[in-house]
């Protein structure tokens, strides 16, 4: 969790409640890197200095126009970014949220 926090912090400059989802290995039988996932709720605006080897500009999108491109093979992402957008429209479509145009 204090890991989450701060990246969390350095690469979207928010701080909130994290409440923990599910690990998985990202390539098993293969590495043993693992992924957190953590949903973030109550967020508020932070800051955190980003590592010295990065630079990072924070960009928003629609999860659904990503999950779209990525579909048309106009972009690519990663698992993190799968599994937080899968969450993010499991989740509206449990509350009954209309999804948007695809």
């Amino acid at each position: 969790e204090e890991a989450a926090r701060r990246e969390l912090a350095e690469e979207a400059q928010l701080t909130g409640e994290l409440h923990y989802l599910a690990g998985f290995y990202l390539s098993p039988g293969f590495c043993d890197e693992k992924l957190y996932v953590f949903r973030a709720t109550n967020l508020r605006a932070a800051y955190a200095k980003p590592d010295d080897d990065e630079e990072i500009t924070i960009e928003w999108h629609d999860p659904r126009r990503v999950l779209q491109d990525a579909r048309d093979e106009r972009v690519q992402i990663s698992a993190s970014a799968m599994a937080g957008i899968l969450f993010y429209l499991s989740q509206n479509a449990l509350q009954g949220v209309a999804p948007g145009p695809e």
